[in-house]
């Protein structure tokens, strides 16, 4: 039963695959990219109509079809959690990340059936500038 279910979700999901990629580049619109890479996370975690707020908004009700709800949350983790490094290293601990997304995937009566996070690491510019991330 829940195989099958999950199964008619990842069709739904197939289906809206544009709309899904879509919705994960707009959801950057109105965010000040000038500001440094913490404040763009907070924006994207927090600011009303972008990021995860924009993703509820306009990704979740595409999903939440045929007793399906979507919902997306997030946390700001910055420098925490840390990983403490074994090796003999001058940076033995490194931040996992920046943000937190979690996906959750609700039955119709809000039971949950599916919760996923990730970590990401934002990098504002494509190098990498951290001694810890270097060793």
């Amino acid at each position: 039963m829940w195989r099958d279910r999950y199964k008619n979700f990842q069709a739904i999901c197939l289906q809206h695959k544009e709309d899904i990629l879509n919705a994960a580049i707009h959801s950057w619109t109105g965010i000040d990219l000038s500001k440094e890479e913490q404040e763009i996370i907070r924006q994207y975690l927090l600011q009303r109509n972008v990021g995860i707020d924009f993703l509820n908004q306009k990704l979740a009700p595409i999903l939440s079809k045929n007793g399906f709800i979507v919902k997306f949350a997030s946390i700001y983790v910055h420098q925490k959690p840390q990983v403490t490094r074994l090796s003999n290293v001058r940076f033995n601990k490194c931040e996992l990340g920046d943000l937190l997304v979690i996906f959750i995937l609700f039955d119709i009566s809000k039971k949950p059936i599916i919760n996923s996070a990730f970590i990401a690491q934002a990098k504002k510019h494509f190098k990498i500038d951290n001694l810890c991330q270097k060793e």
